[in-house]
């Protein structure tokens, strides 16, 4: 009450109310618009084949994609991924993950496809953002692999 009067802070303006406060129409729907981007948006990033391995800012992801049948696959992690010095800059430079296209379907397989996996073994690192950062295409040796990993894993 103010000088003899009542103000109502209310009008008859449609649209949702709190604490007494009517919000105007156009208001409320752009922060309805900006959620439904932003749900948009973040089903985009955070699904998908590479969503898996986008974890943020940090270390970058070492996929390895490789399959049980896979010669070549079994030489390289008995040879190198053995090895105590790629043991130890894996650990220190990145998150290590294996992805299995033992059986060519479900996730690992939309993994695959994603990222162009033609052949096994394929090593690569993948940023935060699951933005692949670079490709191992050298031999199978670990003294070349731990400097590809100093190289790139930074």
């Amino acid at each position: 009450m103010l000088g003899g009067q009542d103000y109502d802070t209310m009008d008859d303006t449609p649209g949702p109310q709190r604490a007494g406060v009517k919000i105007p129409a156009p208001a409320w729907l752009a922060v309805a618009i900006g959620l439904l981007i932003a749900g948009v948006w973040g089903a985009r990033r955070f699904s998908g084949p590479g969503a898996a391995y986008a974890a943020g800012p940090g270390k970058p992801v070492m996929l390895m994609f490789t399959a049980d049948w896979c010669g070549p696959c079994q030489n390289f992690k008995a040879r190198v991924l053995s090895a105590p010095a790629v043991l130890d800059r894996l650990e220190k430079s990145c998150r290590f993950h294996t992805v299995d296209v033992t059986v060519w379907e479900g996730a690992n397989k939309e993994t695959a496809k994603h990222y162009g996996v033609e052949g096994v073994p394929t090593l690569m690192l993948v940023d935060g953002n699951g933005r692949e950062l670079s490709r191992y295409q050298g031999p199978h040796d670990p003294a070349y692999f731990g400097r590809w990993i100093d190289q790139n894993a930074k």
